[in-house]
């Protein structure tokens, strides 16, 4: 009968936690994807939106896309794409339901590890709905987070199994076993911040599984596998952001500077995890931090770790709970810099549990000597505040703009946060707000190439040409070998009748990108300004080997071949060719296209098609604003009709419609 209860308890705690869940992330629903990181996880991400595929798989254990290694998070995000496409609920619904599985193991697992039912619901209900851990869940580029720590709990959850196993000499202990080794490797190619998990597994022997006894050489080994695999996981994270240039040097952030956010960072993540408020997608370093800041968060660091350790013996929670908290910290506690955020939300969300141990069975402990039911009560008010102000958080995620502002309002300085509500501004033609913010994120954060190359480009929208090719010019100077800084400068130059200085800029765009079909083409057209037309044709070629249904690449080279003055470079067969897919492209209606056409066939000693296609191109150039047109094809045509082709290369190749991508 106790068992039936205890049975019929723990589901109705399940299904509360799950309920609880649904409710608090409600407004998920109608959250968008996010203009941060999530371009690079799925708006952008080719490989991801071809779905589920052999080719796929062999992507995600090979890349270093996104400055990770993390091949798991890749194939969720090909599976969801698989299923949802471009619809973001589908994509914040996997998300969800992971934070909601992880709730539930949180709670199984401690249950099992204490034996102890209600402090385990506490704990998991407050891991579960407190807003701290919104980022986690509702942002999609963030996957890795709730995915990796449900690996890492069933990690736990094995290794719990093991131990229960072990003690009573059952053959299934190496099951349990091998499962936890396991699921800690998939939780690894989720998200390497697992890789302080090891010593979780360390600090649970202690307690509540109170195996810390003599000889210690056993529980050493069997957790060398363990250890084995976390340092591969270091190995292949460093490697993967170092390559794509995520980890800053300490010309960028000096070591005496991160030394000293160590603390601060510490101190910020218990207040948010106290008062969950002000909470950001991103934090800035600030130009430095207090003495007195550094100093009151050491000592506050200092002082309970103290506490946590003299207690130990009695309440050996306390310990565990505090260094499980410190310790998963430890690889994005910024030591070794990735990105310029000085913390994270996200960083919090499997280090928080180690919190609530302490939290929860610190409580039990008061209840149980001075039979207090305060506990109880700010316990509830707590998960009751939880309850209010998770959806509130969850909220800002509803669009871009709406969570670039609010991280705006929140913080100081926030040069990164103004250049993406910027960029958001400037995409939906807001010129002028945006210039506002991106002018404003450019003087706080002068070294911030994206915010000189969005503030270049609301200038450009305003007119102001030199002061845009100043803030391009300084991308360029921070970011030499990024080739959107070398393209934009380039193409800039260019397509404003500067095409030498251009030049060089394009080049070296087209050596970092080579397989970019855009970076050729715009090359190709500055060396048809300066009159290198081999040289243009020889890009254009190279356009069009990589986007064969590049509309104005054949355009441009169509006119090229039919219409160069040097009779080495025409070639009427091919022109024809390149003219008849452009027109077929434009749907065989645009007079410009069809002109170009004509002059195709009549370098290619064709007249009559020449002349056919002009008076059908005439056909369609009666209409406004095709006065110049009709013109330029009347006086086409009566080359034609003498038998003449054009040769003419200095002339503009015809218009053509939106560009292909």
């Amino acid at each position: 009968m106790d068992d039936s209860r205890n049975r019929r308890q723990t589901w109705l705690i399940c299904l509360g936690l799950a309920l609880a869940v649904l409710a608090a992330y409600g407004p998920l629903w109608r959250c968008g994807f996010v203009e941060y990181d999530d371009p690079d996880y799925i708006l952008s991400n080719e490989m991801v939106q071809h779905g589920v595929s052999w080719a796929g798989v062999a992507w995600a254990f090979t890349t270093g896309a996104a400055a990770n290694w993390h091949p798991l998070t890749w194939l969720s995000h090909e599976l969801d794409f698989q299923l949802y496409g471009m619809n973001p609920a589908g994509h914040h619904l996997t998300s969800l339901l992971l934070h909601l599985a992880n709730s539930i193991l949180l709670f199984l697992l401690l249950r099992r590890l204490t034996k102890e039912t209600w402090p385990g619901a506490l704990a998991a209900a407050l891991f579960a709905l407190h807003p701290l851990h919104v980022e986690s869940v509702a942002w999609v580029a963030e996957r890795k987070d709730v995915l990796s720590a449900f690996f890492g709990l069933l990690t736990l959850w094995a290794y719990t199994r093991y131990v229960e196993k072990q003690k009573a000499e059952s053959r299934k202990q190496k099951i349990f076993y091998a499962a936890a080794v396991l699921f800690f490797a998939l939780g690894l190619m989720a998200k390497q911040m697992l890789v302080t998990l090891p010593f979780i597994l360390i600090l649970l022997d202690y307690w509540p599984l109170q195996r810390w006894r003599p000889p210690f050489g056993r529980l050493a080994a069997e957790k060398a596998p363990f250890f084995i695999l976390a340092a591969a996981a270091c190995v292949a994270a460093f490697v993967a952001q170092q390559h794509a240039g995520a980890v800053l040097s300490l010309d960028r952030e000096p070591l005496a500077y991160r030394l000293a956010n160590v603390p601060v960072s510490y101190a910020r993540y218990l207040a948010k995890t106290f008062w969950p408020f002000g909470l950001a997608v991103f934090y800035p370093y600030p130009s430095h931090w207090a003495g007195w800041k550094v100093a009151c968060s050491a000592g506050l660091l200092a002082l309970v770790t103290g506490w946590a350790i003299w207690r130990i013996r009695a309440e050996g929670y306390l310990a565990v709970g505090w260094l499980w908290f410190l310790g998963m910290l430890v690889p994005v506690i910024g030591l070794v810099q990735v990105g310029s955020q000085s913390m994270a939300d996200r960083y919090d969300y499997l280090p928080s549990i180690g919190l609530f141990i302490m939290i929860v069975w610190g409580a039990r402990g008061w209840v149980r000597r001075a039979g207090a039911k305060a506990p109880a009560v700010v316990g509830g008010l707590a998960l009751a505040g939880c309850l209010v102000a998770t959806p509130f958080q969850a909220g800002y995620w509803k669009s871009s703009e709406t969570l670039f502002r609010h991280a705006i309002e929140t913080t100081e300085n926030n040069g990164v946060m103004e250049t993406s509500l910027g960029k958001v501004l400037l995409d939906q033609g807001r010129v002028k707000e945006a210039s506002d913010y991106l002018q404003q994120a450019v003087i706080v954060n002068p070294g911030l190439p994206k915010a000189h190359y969005n503030f270049g480009r609301a200038l450009l929208a305003q007119g102001q040409l030199a002061d845009a090719l100043a803030q391009f010019e300084i991308q360029v100077n921070l970011e030499p070998d990024d080739p959107i800084a070398q393209f934009t400068l380039g193409s800039t130059l260019s397509e404003h009748g500067r095409a030498g200085e251009g030049l060089p800029h394009l080049r070296k765009a087209a050596e970092l990108t080579p397989r970019i079909a855009e970076a050729h083409y715009q090359l190709g057209n500055a060396l048809l300004q300066l009159g290198r037309i081999g040289e243009a044709v020889t890009e254009y070629e190279e356009a069009l080997q990589i986007v064969p249904g590049y509309f104005q690449c054949l355009a441009n080279l169509a006119w090229v071949l039919a219409a160069a003055p040097d009779a080495s470079l025409r070639n009427g067969a091919r022109a024809v060719e390149l003219a008849s897919r452009a027109n077929e492209l434009s749907g065989g209606q645009n007079p410009k296209v069809l002109g170009m056409l004509a002059a195709a066939y009549a370098e290619a000693g064709k007249f009559a098609e020449a002349i056919a296609t002009v008076q059908k191109a005439l056909q369609f150039a009666g209409g406004p604003g095709n006065a110049a047109v009709g013109n330029l094809l009347r006086s086409q045509l009566a080359l034609y009709q003498a038998g003449a082709p054009v040769r003419d290369a200095t002339l503009a190749a015809p218009a053509s419609p939106p560009r292909s991508p």
